[in-house]
């Protein structure tokens, strides 16, 4: 199994994994072979949520039995887990819980000097404060955590964590610092995160650039930038492919569809993409909450009021990561008031709400945005 995510190959080392499980099965009970176990269970989330988010299930049978063993054993948690454990928080909207988690791995990497459990836990810090929209913590976060990484510590978090975390925290930097009115710095920030993921060459860091890159020119609305990501994300090798990146994939592709014209056809495979991946459990942090801004996006693309209405309703009142984009939620929402004949003072509040939601914020771009719509309303 770690040969295999050495190698990027996180089916196999999830296959191995379970063989080893399968294999302590048969052995005698034992404190040892309890230890055994944990150590296996431990190493299973990286790959697996790797393979499949926490679409199947799988991942959060793993952490309920290795909490059975820990307790029984009366050990510690082992970083891996941790980290697991805290982004099965925040997929599920837990942020207190997910923030906690990060905390004790940051906490852990400054008792024993080890930056490897710092990056990590500044990771898990960065992406709770993001999608609650706390930009300013957020970027604080991701700078500290870019800064911290080091060459020759990644293969130890491909093969402990599943990812790059520098790459992913640099594209997630970048859709921060946009909002935040820093466009320069953060177009080069997203031209850096991409340059090192196709450098580095790994498969789910690579989809992770890309999905956040693709969410940075849809706020953008750039559309050719849009394309670019969406076609990326479409073609890439579905042997590597995790099924959140594919969903997104998907969801950007409709909506391209309305962007291109096609808008009765297009909304329709957006809502129902959303509606079938929000029948499972949310893949990744922010994941539902992501798709249903591409489904807001393409309501108001296609000119479909009132089901925009709905979705940006339903999104200010679901949290989950949905609270990235109160302000910006806001501001749509005017927008579909006055197409649909609002009076002039309920669109007006509207947009205030939008100011306001992005001052709290520091959103300073849709700041300035909503301020632009207030004033042609004028």
């Amino acid at each position: 199994a770690d040969a295999a995510q050495r190698l990027h190959a996180s089916e196999e080392a999830v296959r191995s994994l379970e063989r080893a499980l399968e294999l302590i099965q048969g052995l005698p009970q034992s404190s040892e072979r309890d230890g055994l176990e944990l150590r296996v269970l431990t190493n299973l989330p990286a790959p697996l949520l790797t393979v499949e988010g926490y679409l199947s299930g799988r991942v959060a049978e793993v952490h309920e039995r290795a909490l059975e063993l820990a307790g029984a054993l009366g050990a510690d948690l082992e970083p891996p887990l941790i980290r697991s454990l805290a982004l099965a928080s925040l997929a599920r909207g837990d942020f207190d819980a997910g923030r906690a988690f990060g905390d004790q791995l940051r906490a852990r990497g400054e008792r024993e000097g080890d930056d490897v459990l710092r990056v990590e836990g500044g990771y898990v810090l960065g992406i709770a404060a993001y999608w609650q929209g706390r930009l300013a913590a957020a970027r604080a976060h991701f700078e500290d955590t870019i800064g911290r990484c080091r060459d020759e510590q990644r293969s130890a978090h491909l093969v402990s964590y599943g990812q790059d975390p520098e790459v992913v925290c640099l594209t997630r930097l970048a859709h921060t610092l946009w909002l935040l009115g820093e466009h320069e710095d953060a177009e080069r920030t997203r031209d850096l995160g991409l340059q090192l993921a196709d450098e580095r060459g790994h498969p789910y860091s690579r989809a992770v650039a890309g999905v956040f890159a693709g969410i940075l020119a849809l706020d953008q609305r750039d559309e050719q930038r849009l394309r670019q990501h969406a076609d990326e994300l479409a073609s890439s090798d579905p042997a590597y492919q995790a099924p959140q990146h594919r969903i997104v994939a998907d969801g950007l592709a409709a909506l391209l569809e309305v962007l291109g014209g096609r808008s009765s056809q297009g909304a329709g495979r957006v809502r129902s993409i959303v509606l079938d991946a929000r029948r499972d459990e949310p893949a990744t942090p922010g994941f539902h909450a992501l798709l249903m801004r591409i489904l807001l996006e393409a309501c108001v693309a296609a000119g479909e009021d009132e089901a925009g209405l709905a979705v940006a309703d339903e999104m200010l009142e679901m949290g989950g990561g949905a609270e990235l984009w109160e302000a910006e939620i806001h501001r749509l929402r005017g927008g579909l008031l006055a197409a649909r004949g609002a009076a002039p003072h309920e669109v007006e509040a509207e947009l205030m709400r939008a100011i306001e939601a992005a001052q709290r914020q520091a959103a300073r771009t849709v700041e300035l945005r909503a301020g632009a719509d207030l004033d042609r309303l004028a």
